[in-house]
């Protein structure tokens, strides 16, 4: 598989990740249920913002995670926490999936 068709489906399984908007944050990486701080990573996570959910289903694989970030931040013309944290779920949401329709669209 190549690294764009990877970075496509970390996009698209990110956003099933975050696809409830209970499971969605804004301003940190990560929270737990009650709300507070954590890295995406850690086994209290229950919510994400766009970077932590990619950062949480990447896992060690950065090349793949850098392409996704670089396309989602190719679609919205701007940096993907701004993005995320000024936009609504369903805004987020999309623009995960049309990076990630790009992405597959080059192959």
């Amino acid at each position: 598989m190549t690294r764009k068709r990877q970075a496509a489906k970390l996009l698209r399984d990110a956003a099933a990740l975050i696809e409830d908007p209970e499971r969605w944050t804004t301003t940190y990486f990560a929270r737990t249920a009650e709300d507070h701080e954590c890295l995406p990573t850690d086994k209290a996570a229950a919510k994400w913002c766009m970077l932590g959910a990619l950062g949480k289903i990447s896992g060690k694989h950065h090349a793949v995670l850098t392409e996704a970030q670089t396309a989602v931040e190719r679609h919205v013309g701007y940096g993907i926490g701004n993005f995320n944290d000024t936009h609504t779920h369903d805004e987020v949401l999309r623009a995960m999936r049309a990076a990630a329709e790009s992405l597959e669209a080059q192959e």
